[in-house]
């Protein structure tokens, strides 16, 4: 028995040593061989890890964040508004983490440290999109390259929506949110119905967040998510206009950025109720002098 723990024991040693030699590596992988695997969530591949290989590799990567930030001089900047703080970054290396991994039960196990003491010795395997490997490399190029944390998962979180976002669409940001609870008072309101009866519109959209958001939770039949911005329950949606659906119009000049809203809007099941346009501003409405609201754009 204290030979066969012994060995274990000094397997799960080595395996910690090489976590963090792969941490350290001066290996810099080209950015095109980076790239080319993300975003996370497009990768539909999943590898066989040992929990404990992971869990050292997570442990190893989130101790040498300021050792690695010093060597490439980012830290140069910390004093401005856009320098990541080192806690903003464990959050970050979490999520990576998170989306690598397969399951709410692995995710648990790692962040745990390993899980239950037998099930460690038992050699406990857990499945992720990314080799140990990758998930160092795909660390690094994000520090490295200051690639936002969302563009390398391909998604984003706000209010309670996951949204698919990359290059060549803006972040939705956490203040916006208030936006999304200011339209939803207002339809609350004793204004409500004029404000349902008539047409919304998001005007340079990006991923689509307030759109989607005031058509998902403005009208009856709202989606049926539970959790707000804040981490507070949702208020229900605001019945508006006799309960019916609000009429959304999602404008933006970029194609690309529409592109996401499309797809978003098709994950959240609202294709009959917000519209994608592209133009500029309120040209996007207009076809011809009349002024009559343009067609759906197709992605």
């Amino acid at each position: 028995m204290r030979a066969t723990a012994q060995r274990l024991l000094r397997r799960r040693l080595l395996a910690c040593r090489g976590a963090q030699a792969r941490s350290t590596s001066s290996t810099n992988p080209g950015k095109s061989e980076v790239a080319g695997i993300l975003p996370v969530c497009n990768i539909e591949k999943r590898v066989s890890l040992p929990l404990c290989d992971v869990v050292a590799s997570y442990n190893a990567l989130k101790g040498a964040i300021d050792k690695d930030l010093g060597s490439l001089s980012i830290w140069a900047d910390r004093g401005s508004a856009e320098a990541p703080g080192r806690e903003n970054l464990e959050t970050e290396l979490r999520w990576l983490v998170e989306d690598a991994l397969s399951s709410d039960e692995d995710r648990r196990a790692v962040f745990r440290g390993g899980g239950s003491g037998e099930r460690q010795q038992q050699g406990r395997a857990v499945r992720s999109r990314l080799s140990l490997d990758e998930l160092g490399d795909v660390w690094r190029y994000r520090l490295r390259e200051r690639v936002p944390i969302q563009y390398i998962l391909g998604t984003a979180a706000w209010y309670d929506l996951e949204l698919r976002v990359g290059p060549g669409v803006l972040i939705p940001r956490p203040e916006t949110e208030v936006l999304l609870d200011y339209a939803l008072e207002a339809l609350r309101g004793g204004d409500g119905a004029l404000l349902a009866s008539g047409p919304w519109l998001d005007l340079g959209t990006g991923s689509g967040a307030l759109a989607i958001g005031v058509a998902l939770h403005g009208g009856g039949g709202g989606g049926g998510h539970s959790v707000g911005g804040a981490g507070e329950p949702s208020p229900k949606p605001a019945q508006g206009g006799g309960g019916g659906a609000l009429d959304v119009t999602a404008v933006d000049a970029s194609r690309e950025a529409l592109a996401y809203v499309a797809e978003n809007v098709r994950k959240y099941a609202l294709e009959d109720r917000v519209r994608v346009a592209q133009g500029s501003w309120f040209e996007a409405l207009k076809r011809g002098a009349g002024g009559e609201a343009g067609e759906q754009a197709k992605f």
